[in-house]
């Protein structure tokens, strides 16, 4: 068999004319040279095209030491991505983790990776990721682009992660409310704050600012404490709110 199917084209045209357990077959008789069959993520698409989800399973654990070398950018992590049930996607993921940075240039390599994966999934390329938001996310368009695929809390990540450039990148009041959209509304509220501040020119306290919000309560355990200004940390401030308030409630 080895003699015969030299290549992932050659790999790919015999596994279309074979029923699925002919392609066990074939697979387990050339398992071991997969990885020298299987050189890029198209060859790699090609064949899992042909494959039921198990034999998926089995070119993925023959190739896991590979994949670094085999997947390059965020195109050819979509093409792989694609073909792949949600738990094999995780089996990438863990290989790649350490090369995500390489793979992930911008808001639209993100997004592309981001769809194909399930919230768990996205948090642990948003943990790999989070140093290089301020190069991936440049602009209003850019963070939409990216939040559209996350779910609340993970929005909240990246907007920490983004924290001391956000009003760089939200220039205007459209760029402001296309950017909440994807938030909880303790978060809208923090950055409303921030952003009518900045356009203001107001330098507000944070019992000042808070108690004009009504989410102030004179408790002992309240933020007459916290040395930080919604200006300097809005997200880390509406937290600690949330959390006092569970902690009362």
């Amino acid at each position: 068999m080895p003699e015969i199917i030299k290549n992932a084209a050659d790999l790919s045209s015999v596994l279309c004319y074979l029923i699925p357990y002919q392609c066990t077959v074939v697979l387990e008789a050339l398992k071991e040279e997969l990885p020298e069959i299987i050189k890029n993520a198209a060859n790699l698409s090609k064949v899992l095209y042909r494959l039921t989800s198990d034999q998926c399973t089995v070119v993925l654990e023959a190739l896991k030491e590979e994949l670094p070398e085999i997947i390059k950018n965020a195109a050819n992590l979509s093409k792989v991505l694609y073909r792949l049930t949600s738990d094999q996607c995780t089996v990438v993921l863990e290989a790649l983790k350490e090369e995500l940075p390489e793979i992930i240039k911008n808001a639209a390599d993100l997004s592309s990776v981001l769809c194909y994966l399930i919230p768990y999934q996205c948090t642990v390329v948003l943990e790999a990721l989070k140093e290089e938001f301020p190069e991936i996310i440049k602009d209003a368009d850019d963070l939409s682009k990216v939040l559209l695929r996350l779910n609340s809390d993970q929005c909240t990540v990246v907007l920490e992660a983004l924290e001391e450039k956000l009003f760089e990148i939200i220039k205007n009041d459209k760029e402001f409310e296309s950017a909440c959209v994807f938030l909880k509304q303790e978060i809208v509220i923090a950055l409303k704050t921030v952003y009518e501040n900045k356009k203001q020119k107001q330098h507000l306290s944070p019992i000042e600012t808070l108690a004009r919000l009504g989410l102030f309560n004179k408790e002992p355990n309240s933020l007459l404490n916290n040395q930080e200004t919604l200006e300097e940390n809005p997200l880390k401030v509406v937290n600690n709110i949330t959390i006092s308030r569970g902690g009362s409630s």
